[in-house]
């Protein structure tokens, strides 16, 4: 049996609903069900109920806040999620019936900050969320608000080398127009990636630095191939291994990664500058002071 909660409102939690669902119309199961099952399922009964109130009246006091003419557009959207779709459900939740339409005057674009996290390679999602920002927020809203990308912009899906066409594009776009900030920080993936290539995001490497050492003693070299300059141990596993997955961006940019010298050099060969540059330019960490009413 599947217990399934609904919250249709956060501001009624009469229409709230708690349905049980078998998992099949014959599911015998259901018929069987011990004394104790019972019981356990009415403590969970009881429990989700019990959350579902806590919610509700959570959702009462982050009313009464905005209510007191608070821009709501000082909260951060601090959210990390395995797909940028969750993302747009996760701010729809958060801040549903808050007037997020473009003609609302309660709202300082200005002073908005939206995070992405985990892009993962998939354009269509990313394209998908942007144009939801924009319904969310209007175009100069979205111009004006501070764009924070939590890294990991690559592997997993096919379409890392579009991705990364897209986000610079943005990235030149948003700095010709002067407005909102656009900032990218480097995430694993991304980092192993950038390490790979030979294009650390970080300012300078001292010439006695040896990258063979940051390699763990009891990690075993996942890439035994000399290269100029020495390669740091994450750019390693990220191409030498398929700990990453980074199997589907050596394909976005068509090449077949194979764990070969040759294969890199291939790969090297097919990631352009701007890419490259991209990935060199991105911020480990970002500082920023928020205002929120929370």
């Amino acid at each position: 049996m599947i217990i399934v909660i609904v919250i249709q409102s956060t501001r009624r939690i009469e229409n709230s609903k708690i349905f049980l669902l078998p998992l099949s119309e014959s599911d015998d199961r259901c018929q069987s069900m011990t004394l104790l099952g019972r019981v356990a399922l009415l403590v969970l009964l009881a429990l989700s109920l019990s959350l579902a109130i806590q919610f509700y009246f959570k959702k009462i006091e982050e009313e009464n806040i905005f209510n007191q003419s608070v821009d709501i557009s000082l909260a951060p959207l601090l959210l990390r999620s395995l797909h940028p779709s969750a993302i747009v459900s996760s701010w729809q939740h958060l801040m549903a019936d808050q007037s997020l339409s473009a003609t609302s005057d309660n709202r300082n674009a200005a002073t908005s900050y939206i995070c992405i996290g985990d892009i993962h390679g998939y354009l269509d999602k990313l394209e998908s969320l942007w144009m939801r920002l924009e319904e969310h927020l209007g175009v100069d809203g979205l111009a004006d608000a501070n764009v924070i990308f939590l890294g990991d912009y690559c592997d997993r899906g096919p379409d890392t080398r579009k991705v990364l066409d897209f986000l610079c594009h943005l990235q030149d776009t948003r700095e010709i127009s002067g407005r909102g900030q656009t900032i990218f920080l480097a995430g694993n993936h991304d980092f192993g990636m950038a390490a790979f290539l030979g294009v650390l995001p970080v300012d300078s490497v001292p010439a006695a630095f040896d990258m063979e050492a940051t390699r763990p003693s009891m990690q075993r070299d996942n890439f035994p191939f000399m290269v100029e300059g020495g390669m740091h141990f994450q750019g390693k596993r990220w191409g030498g291994s398929l700990t990453y997955s980074a199997q589907s961006t050596f394909t976005s940019y068509g090449v077949k990664m194979d764990f070969s010298l040759e294969s890199r050099e291939k790969f090297r060969e097919a990631v352009p500058k701007r890419h490259l540059d991209f990935l060199q330019n991105m911020q480990w960490v970002r500082l920023t002071d928020l205002q929120t009413p929370f």
